[in-house]
């Protein structure tokens, strides 16, 4: 472990103290170092030095190293804890689902909260009298590559997947401008992270100068958190037709180059909330380098956690000149691996609906 992250530890321990140790037990085992904060965090640094056979100058070090990181949280001691977990390589000969089990571990740990994070609503399973539906309700968006591979949208997140410059955002103010059509009651909040307001704007000004937008239908641009988003839509009444576009989560601002990983999987548990509260929640990511145009569900990159709170993952990539090709990855509630390949003008944001087709087996 590198001497500033162990530093950091023991001065978090060491002013926190026992509320670190409620760590998961599945996951201590593979904590380097475990001894020595547990030590800590139960008797002070002095005494467990004494204890642990270190040297008082050693432990003395160690603390005023990890003091300058500034005012100590129980949130960074356990993003620190867990990235150590996941990076130190302890874990990486462990059979998958021993592997998953541990990161569910700790995703829910890190989170504090994440098993509150659904709406808890409580029915009676007598169904006498009661109409039971026995179908997903599903909704077509009008964007009609994305309408044939998923076989309809329905309530939840949706990420866009592409590498750099193949049309992740266009495909979001298409798929914008699609929905206000096909259900004009809708609105829209679309945030925007990389691209600037003015640069923005002329980015989807085709769809503003075809398509009947209203004022609450809203474009936000600049470095924002998942926090910010939230505290956004909470100062509007909840709307049961409200889209929100976050365009990108990767590039919001406070991640951590060693945490990141953790930190991005904290954004995409926070979509829940905000998914029970709209229509429809889409995001983009880009896919790891190494896959280049062979994407996979695995593909999105820097967090494994991204897939798993996603409902419906689809890959797009530019096979030519204004030609696309959209491919399901996963799709919670119906096929996943359909494919379409259609024509797309990136400026324009037009797609031609005649020359959407099935993708042949050789693509």
């Amino acid at each position: 472990m590198p001497h500033d992250r162990l530093a950091r530890l023991v001065y978090l321990t060491d002013k926190l103290g026992r509320p670190c140790l409620k760590v998961p037990r599945d996951v201590r085992r593979y904590i380097d170092n475990w001894e020595l904060y547990e030590e800590v965090a139960k008797q002070g640094r002095k005494a467990a030095a004494v204890s642990l056979g270190i040297s008082s100058e050693q432990m003395q070090e160690l603390w005023r190293t990890g003091k300058h990181e500034g005012a100590p949280t129980l949130a960074e001691f356990r993003l620190l804890i867990s990235d150590e977990i996941l990076t130190s390589g302890r874990i990486a000969d462990l059979a998958i689902s021993k592997r998953l089990s541990i990161i569910g571990s700790l995703s829910r740990w890190t989170a504090d909260k994440a098993d509150d994070i659904l709406e808890v609503i409580e029915r009676t399973m007598q169904t006498k009298g009661q109409e039971i539906p026995t179908k997903i309700p599903k909704w077509d968006t009008g964007f009609v590559p994305l309408d044939l591979v998923l076989g309809g949208c329905y309530h939840g997140i949706l990420m866009l997947m592409a590498p750099p410059g193949h049309g992740k955002t266009s495909t979001m103010v298409a798929l914008m401008e699609a929905i206000k059509r096909t259900h004009p009651q809708t609105r829209h909040y679309f945030f925007e992270m990389e691209i600037p307001d003015e640069m923005m704007w002329a980015r989807i000004a085709p769809a503003l100068n075809r398509t009947t937008f209203e004022k609450g239908d809203v474009v936000i641009t600049g470095s924002q958190t998942i926090e910010d988003i939230q505290k956004r839509l909470d100062a509007d009444p909840p709307n049961p037709e409200r889209v929100v576009y976050i365009d990108s989560p990767d590039a919001m601002p406070g991640l951590h180059s060693d945490s990141r990983r953790l930190e991005l999987g904290h954004v995409f548990r926070q979509l829940i909330p905000i998914k029970q509260q709209s229509r429809l929640v889409v995001v983009a990511s880009q896919p790891r380098r190494v896959d280049g145009a062979a994407m996979t569900i695995a593909s999105p990159a820097e967090s494994w956690e991204k897939t798993w709170y996603v409902d419906m993952l689809c890959s797009v990539a530019k096979i030519g000149l204004n030609r696309m090709h959209m491919k399901v990855l996963k799709n919670r509630f119906g096929l996943d691996g359909q494919e379409v390949q259609y024509n797309f003008d990136l400026e324009s944001l037009v797609v031609d609906p005649a020359l959407v087709e099935a993708a042949n087996d050789e693509w």
